[in-house]
């Protein structure tokens, strides 16, 4: 992608720069992971052993308390896969080493939620078997591309997002037939809008219609608690209930003349502190407009 600086009207193309090395860009994304990915620390290089063997580069735990393995690659590597594989395996069969890294970084009280273990890869570029074969996945896997810039820029995009944009998500499970392999248990959306009126049902309806013709680089995750809509990082969470709709939202100022956005109280907990509810046509129009500020802002 080609970037441009404005100067009195001038316009000079920005040239792509490189890293140093691997090391630079993670330390890089070490340094950043929830405002990149929303994803909080826990270790660099975390060594594992037994039948396994190796380092994972960042392990972390996002805002859902899902645990995260992060690698990172300076130009497209073709192992990709089955190192995603490799890594997820260890994760989800190891529960214990990860838990207690996570408690000594993070504290004793942090909870950890094992319905949806994820990936993060970040590199320059994929090739197109790859962009195609992690979708195959049984594990959520997060292809990041990107673009570093002489003028110390960087560009980052979610580049597997699924064309239908409906990405179910839920609890893994072991299977009676092999104990060691984990399955996801998937949500549908009637696990959610069956416990609404009519007039909600119809008020989601379009308001999903509104929220994925923002961009066509926007996911949409239905877990068991709420369905999701993201880029790189979460902006709307819709919970639906019988006679209403809320929507909750990234913290930040909203341009709200009807001050409608309030904050979510703290024991709550969850990681987009802002809502807003749906009741009627009027809060749903006036809702969008606060949506796609919250959606600018992972941007």
């Amino acid at each position: 992608m080609a970037l441009y600086k404005i100067d009195n009207n001038k316009i000079k193309k920005v040239e792509i720069a490189k890293f140093k090395n691997e090391k630079e860009l993670q330390a890089l994304c070490e340094k950043n992971l929830e405002e990149l990915f929303q994803v909080r620390f826990i270790d660099t290089e975390f060594p594992f052993a037994d039948e396994y063997s190796g380092r994972l580069d960042t392990i972390g735990l996002d805002f859902e308390g899902n645990p995260v393995i992060i690698e990172y690659k300076l130009d497209t590597n073709s192992a990709i896969i089955s190192q995603v594989l490799f890594y997820m395996d260890w994760l989800v069969n190891h529960h214990g080493d990860f838990e207690l890294a996570a408690r000594n970084k993070l504290g004793n009280d942090i909870k950890i939620n094992w319905d949806n273990p994820k990936m993060i890869l970040v590199a320059q570029d994929y090739n197109k078997y790859d962009k195609y074969a992690v979708n195959q996945i049984q594990y959520d896997v997060y292809l990041y591309k990107y673009i570093y810039y002489g003028s110390k820029e960087i560009y980052l995009e979610n580049i597997n997002v699924k064309e239908n944009k409906k990405y179910s998500i839920g609890n893994q499970q072991k299977t009676t037939e092999n104990p060691n392999k984990y399955e996801r248990k998937l949500y549908e959306i009637e696990h959610h809008i069956d416990k609404a009126n009519d007039n909600v049902k119809s008020l989601y309806n379009e308001l999903d219609e509104s929220i994925s013709a923002i961009s066509d680089q926007i996911e949409r995750r239905i877990v068991k608690m709420y369905i999701g809509y993201r880029t790189t990082r979460n902006f709307a969470e819709i919970h639906i209930y019988k006679n209403f709709m809320q929507v909750l939202l990234i913290d930040m100022k909203y341009d709200d003349p009807k001050n409608l956005v309030e904050k979510v109280p703290d024991t709550f907990h969850w990681s987009l502190n802002q809502r807003i509810n749906i009741y009627n046509e009027e809060d749903l129009n006036y809702a969008m407009n606060i949506i796609k500020q919250s959606y600018d802002a992972t941007l």
